[in-house]
């Protein structure tokens, strides 16, 4: 995958100055689309502005892996395109740094700014979120 792929491109030009280093800093945790393989059509679960998704990861040298993928959605407004780039590069550099038990580890992310794409990927939970987790729960 070529550097160009990974970061998003002048056309977000409201992406913070250190969006560069940000990504430059997590070229380890970058997922090619070809690696994913979606396991199904229609999302497991939404939220605000991303669709999360269950997919198998295939990484050549390691088992597949299950995984949940959440792609963000994007508009054709700049400007808000631009608060979700933001807010997912936060996301990105908060999240590789998080070492707890209770925290799933960030698998990786894919960002394409040429085709609106953007996700952060996870382990997979069987079990969904944790509100989902606890409402399964007897009282």
């Amino acid at each position: 995958m070529s550097e160009d792929t990974m970061k998003p491109s002048s056309k977000a030009p409201s992406l913070p100055p250190q969006a560069d280093a940000i990504l430059q800093s997590l070229t380890d945790f970058v997922i090619p689309p070809s690696a994913l393989i979606l396991d199904q059509r229609f999302p497991v679960a939404a939220a605000g502005f991303s669709d999360v998704y269950r997919a198998t990861l295939s990484r050549h040298g390691f088992a597949d892996t299950l995984v949940a993928v959440e792609m963000l959605r994007f508009t054709h407004d700049v400007t808000r395109r631009n608060q979700i780039y933001r807010r997912m590069l936060r996301e990105l550099k908060i999240w590789v740094q998080l070492r707890h038990p209770g925290l799933l580890p960030l698998t990786g992310f894919h960002i394409d700014d040429e085709r609106s794409q953007a996700w952060l990927v996870s382990p997979w939970q069987p079990n969904g979120d944790l509100l989902a987790y606890l409402s399964k729960r007897d009282p």
